[in-house]
């Protein structure tokens, strides 16, 4: 149980999503439905729209009171570590399965874990993810050796698919991706291909996760919001929504987190060269304390507040540092910035060349910390941007009648 909080619930159903509030149920004449429609399309939605697809009454639940928000947190910060605590065995059995069926074709493979239930924030049924490292392909750049890439994940398909110790294996050709169960310990597991991008994204997301620990339940919370509010979580990632809430920890007058570019420069780092850029960040970093006291409650609603009026437009969502514009990344690239290694990729673009750029005409951009030319939040068009702003605005009228 959190310290300090009113209450908690116990959950029966922990094998499956009863946990997760769903959205609302739709309204049964079909006008909300062809309206939802609409912002899966992209299409942009009209005033009257928006009024009717505002869903107030699915964040209630959650957020009209103290107590409500501290049930929700309990039920969360407790089912998410239960399936830390249960499932770690399964997950590293999964992984040796994987390293050891693939060891005579790749002697000197290695198989990482990343995304979701490293950070603890895992609900039941979630997959594990892999990286399939061949011993050659973790610093490669995402776009390089596509060849090599489709061949390796051609080669685990098949073993996986015949190792009888896996069924619903699947070979996905644009994701770059292989897909199984694992039958020995019944995981839904993906593996990946690319490089080491996601592995060390998920180690600077667990060390800021040792920070503060008002960090992992606001992840909790906002990405629980999102479930909530129409479900846009396929587009709003939970990692997309991870580095939201961390840059917005960072930008309060009284920051609760260092920036990326603060971190490299008040502890000593190794260099990891992925793909050209540096992904390296201090793994230690003792005695980081803010001075900053708000609780879960007040940071919620301040999260609320800054992105129900953030200008999306113009500003790119990033925890390096510096407050950065979407026109840096455009053309002519005549920007320049003091902190690195960001102001040596501007650089790069200014030059020319192979140098991979960023997809600025999208309507959110959440720049990945380390792959500085990745917009994590491609997936967002301009409907569902809409709907999460609503979303904020929404939270924040119904935090501040109480906190």
């Amino acid at each position: 149980m959190i310290v300090g909080s009113p209450n908690t619930r116990n959950n029966q159903n922990l094998g499956n999503n009863s946990w997760r509030k769903p959205s609302n149920t739709y309204s049964p004449t079909g006008l909300l439905n062809s309206v939802r429609n609409k912002f899966h399309d992209g299409s942009v939605l009209s005033a009257v729209e928006r009024k009717i697809i505002a869903q107030p009454a699915a964040l209630m639940q959650m957020l009209g009171s103290k107590t409500s928000l501290y049930e929700t947190m309990n039920e969360l910060h407790s089912i998410t570590l239960k399936v830390q605590v249960d499932d770690f065995e399964r997950e590293e059995q999964a992984c040796e399965h994987v390293k050891q069926e693939m060891l005579s074709q790749y002697p000197n493979c290695s198989v990482a874990l990343y995304g979701i239930r490293q950070l603890g924030m895992a609900h039941p049924k979630s997959a594990i993810y892999m990286f399939f490292n061949t011993g050659i392909n973790y610093c490669q750049a995402s776009n390089e050796n596509k060849e090599n890439q489709t061949r390796v994940r051609g080669t685990v398909y098949e073993v996986m698919k015949h190792c009888g110790h896996c069924e619903k294996v699947t070979n996905w050709d644009v994701q770059e991706l292989v897909t199984f169960k694992h039958n020995d310990t019944e995981m839904n597991c993906v593996v990946s291909f690319t490089n080491g991008f996601k592995e060390q994204n998920t180690l600077l997301l667990k060390s800021y996760l040792k920070m503060d620990k008002r960090l992992r339940l606001l992840m909790l919370l906002v990405t629980d919001m999102v479930y909530r509010y129409h479900d846009i979580s396929k587009y709003f990632t939970s990692y997309v929504l991870n580095i939201m809430v961390i840059m917005f920890l960072q930008r309060i007058p009284e920051p609760v987190l260092p920036t990326l570019f603060e971190l490299r420069n008040m502890f000593p780092y190794k260099k990891v060269i992925i793909g050209g850029f540096d992904c390296g960040f201090p793994k230690e970093t003792p005695c980081l304390q803010s001075s900053n006291h708000l609780s879960v409650e007040n940071l919620l609603k301040g999260f609320c507040a800054f992105y129900k009026d953030f200008n999306f437009e113009d500003d790119v969502v990033s925890i390096l540092g510096p407050e950065l514009k979407r026109s840096m990344f455009c053309p002519p690239y005549n920007n320049t910035i003091s902190d690195e290694p960001l102001n040596s990729y501007l650089l790069s673009l200014k030059n020319g060349g192979n140098t991979p750029k960023m997809n600025c005409d999208l309507p959110v951009i959440v720049q990945d910390p380390f792959e500085l030319c990745c917009n994590a939040a491609e997936k967002v068009n301009m409907s569902v941007l809409e709907v999460f702003k609503m979303m904020c605005q929404d939270g924040f009228d119904i935090l501040s009648k109480w906190c």
